[in-house]
């Protein structure tokens, strides 16, 4: 499951050191994007796992039946973007088959 939090920045340092020191700079400057970029990957997980929330909410106590496409090949895919069997481990883990068998 994606954090809840995001990943604090790192400080600035002194605007007249990063004059001196250019080299801190851009090391500030590569921490600062690396610690943007993994703030951007979990609001994008967050929302995913959001969306299967969602369908599971809406369908938590009825059966229902994943509708399916199939290509030219006969290859079958589900059409339902965010919540199908084919989708991540959380998907799987969230489905109940209506009648159990062994």
């Amino acid at each position: 499951l994606p954090d809840r939090k995001d990943l604090r920045g790192p400080s600035k340092p002194d605007p007249k050191m990063m004059e001196e020191d250019e080299e801190m700079h851009k090391r500030w400057e590569a921490e600062k994007a690396m610690v943007e970029t993994e703030n951007a990957n979990r609001h994008s997980l967050r929302c995913d796992l959001e969306l299967k929330l969602g369908v599971v909410e809406r369908f938590q106590d009825d059966s229902f039946y994943f509708p399916f496409n199939i290509d030219f090949r006969g290859r079958t895919y589900p059409i339902p973007p965010h919540f199908n069997h084919l989708g991540a481990d959380v998907n799987r883990g969230l489905l109940l088959f209506h009648e159990a068998k062994p």
